[in-house]
């Protein structure tokens, strides 16, 4: 599944597809200021959960990207983009958002 975005300061596109190899769910995703970003999990506990590996950061010296899909029983689904710490606690939510069908 291909998406292509568009936000306050940038443009994007991500692909989403099955890796069958390794029974994976993976997010490629790029922008137009040279961003790139690689998520990889798998649906669990009617939630759909990708993480980055650790990344570099200069608020704090490692964090991993996680975006977490959920399903709701009217339909819609909610996708939460979390900043986590070497830990994996959350230390900021970067994006929340719930998606409808149209009508």
């Amino acid at each position: 599944m291909q998406e292509n975005w568009i936000s306050k300061n940038s443009t994007g596109t991500s692909y989403n597809y099955f890796n069958a190899t390794d029974s994976t769910w993976n997010q490629v995703w790029v922008d137009n200021q040279a961003g790139s970003l690689v998520l990889k999990g798998e649906f669990s506990d009617g939630a759909m959960r990708l993480r980055s590996n650790l990344l570099k950061g200069k608020k704090v010296p490692y964090y991993r990207n996680e975006i977490v899909w959920i399903l709701h029983t009217d339909g819609s689904v909610s996708q939460q983009w979390n900043i986590l710490d070497e830990q994996d606690a959350v230390l900021t939510i970067a994006f929340l958002g719930i998606y409808r069908k149209k009508e």
